[in-house]
């Protein structure tokens, strides 16, 4: 009288990703402060300068037709930057042997003067240290350059500092001393810093979370062009926290940074773009984000694109690379992924069956509460899979499920609560847990609830309902309900008899090899077993 279990792959809803990580955002681009105020008397230090914010503005070509002459006239800002275009090919010619060599010359220049004390070039030279730009990458030496332009006033540098202590990379993380320079930065206008410390006050980490007040800076940032705030921003207008939800402005939002290379807004616009919110759906082009997200590293995306390879939405469908990307995902810790994984395990879909390792990933999820997977791990235990058969733990995880909603949870809970199971038999709360999974069209309860109406158990009798009950379950294929179902008409329980169509439902249970209507058959119709 058990039910088989289902698979229980679940869809993901991943908006928020679980609150969005602190990006590094070191800004490079010339705000308030010249870089060179001195020193290279041949170049026009404000045309670099203007350069400088073309570049930051995208308007690459502009950018380059003034740093290229200073460039070959030896400016480090202009040959760090001409070297930048050429090695990602923004301005049209793509040269990365020749933009790593500007900015190794770039380097030496800049060096000479940071070693000299000039805070501008301290703030240049360590963002180069810090991200590997024409020297290698040294967080430390970063972190000295850095802290001496912090110590100078560069209100830039304490933007980027307030992201290392943030971030715990090259100096002890401190999020109180992040708050501090992010805050400062922010106020004074940089925009990178207004998206660190907008992220800072949305995640609640450093300092009071203040929903409100991320959303302004976050907005201020967005305003600015600041690729990183519009992913934040565009999660906060799809949820409503610190002002109204709007998903279409959310979603035209997080396209933008997506499109920007965000990793995060990627997995949240292909969200979108797959369920349909704030515009059409697009299975293709989500599937696209997401694949994106995942080859980057994201643990959400992997579970939502591992999902997506094994229903084959917006492609073709892949269980092999589907199993790889959600075993990846429940290693690393999302509970859905466990599920997803452990179905798959389970059922030997996309590689071996291991029931073993199944009943490990779908516990795991089990207890991080995700319904779905106690009521597959509830079925597990109770049917002896990967392990030893646990009837009053089943009935537990089984009746946490069946309580969360999970239609079949409720069939088996039933069915338990029926049979007496792992507990005592409490017919009422059977008939009621079975009625609502069959209404939910779970096979064996309609049958099992067929029987409760037909024998008045947990509530009075109904023969009627019972017989309908058990057609039903009789001619989605159950051989119990068939037997049932062609006593009652044999016998003319609950309407007219009908000894013709009893016969028929006896010889669909035969024909499965059920000895009870081959019986039946013989006794009746003299049709021989």
């Amino acid at each position: 009288m058990k039910s088989k279990q289902i698979k229980f792959l679940v869809g993901l809803l991943i908006v928020t990703l679980l609150g969005f990580k602190y990006y590094k955002m070191w800004p490079l681009l010339a705000t308030k402060h010249a870089f060179f105020p001195v020193s290279f008397a041949r170049v026009n230090e404000n045309q670099i300068n203007r350069g400088v914010l073309l570049y930051g503005e995208g308007k690459y070509s502009e950018a380059k037709a003034i740093l290229e002459p200073a460039a070959k006239k030896g400016d480090p800002i202009a040959l760090f930057f001409m070297g930048e275009m050429l090695i990602n090919g923004t301005a049209g010619e793509k040269d990365e042997q020749l933009g790593r060599s500007y900015q190794e010359r770039a380097s030496l220049l800049i060096k000479k003067l940071a070693d000299k004390g000039l805070p501008d070039s301290q703030f240049l030279y360590a963002t180069m240290l810090y991200r590997g730009k024409g020297v290698p990458q040294d967080l430390d030496l970063a972190r000295k350059y850095l802290k001496e332009a912090v110590d100078a006033g560069i209100i830039e540098a304490k933007a980027s500092y307030g992201c290392m202590l943030y971030e715990g990379k090259g100096v002890p993380q401190d999020l109180d001393l992040a708050r501090k320079y992010l805050k400062e930065a922010a106020d004074a206008g940089i925009p990178a810093a207004k998206a660190s410390y907008g992220c800072m006050l949305y995640e609640g980490k450093g300092v009071p979370q203040d929903f409100d007040l991320a959303r302004k800076y976050l907005k201020e940032a967005v305003d600015a062009g600041v690729p990183v705030a519009k992913a934040s921003y565009g999660a906060m207008l799809y949820e409503g926290k610190g002002g109204l939800q709007d998903f279409n402005l959310a979603r035209k939002y997080l396209k933008e940074a997506a499109d920007a290379g965000i990793p995060v807004a990627k997995v949240n616009y292909g969200c979108m773009l797959r369920d349909g919110e704030g515009g059409p759906q697009d299975l293709p082009l989500a599937r696209k984000y997401l694949k994106e997200a995942a080859e980057s590293g994201i643990p959400e995306a992997k579970a939502v694109y591992g999902y997506m390879l094994y229903e084959g939405k917006g492609g073709p469908q892949d269980l092999g690379l589907a199993k790889k990307y959600l075993k990846e995902a429940a290693d690393e810790g999302i509970p859905v992924a466990k599920v997803n994984y452990g179905c798959m395990l389970r059922d030997g879909e996309g590689g071996p069956q291991d029931l073993g390792l199944a009943r490990k990933y779908l516990k795991e999820a089990a207890d991080a509460g995700i319904p779905e997977a106690k009521a597959a791990y509830g079925c597990m235990l109770w049917d002896e899979e990967g392990s030893s058969q646990d009837l009053g733990l089943a009935r537990k995880y089984l009746k946490e499920a069946a309580e969360s909603g999970i239609p079949m949870a409720k069939a088996n809970y039933g069915c338990m609560l029926y049979l007496g199971e792992g507990g005592p038999e409490d017919f009422d709360l059977a008939r009621r847990y079975l009625k609502e999974a069959g209404e939910s069209g779970i096979l064996v309860a309609k049958a099992i609830y067929g029987y409760m109406l037909r024998d008045g158990k947990g509530g009075p009798q109904d023969l009627g309902l019972a017989r309908k009950y058990l057609k039903e379950a009789a001619d989605e294929g159950s051989i119990s309900a068939q037997n049932a179902y062609a006593t009652m008409l044999f016998e003319g329980q609950g309407s007219k008899g009908d000894k013709d169509q009893a016969k028929i439902y006896w010889q669909k249970a035969a024909a499965q090899g059920d000895e009870e209507a081959k019986e039946e058959l013989s006794l009746h119709y003299n049709i021989s077993k």
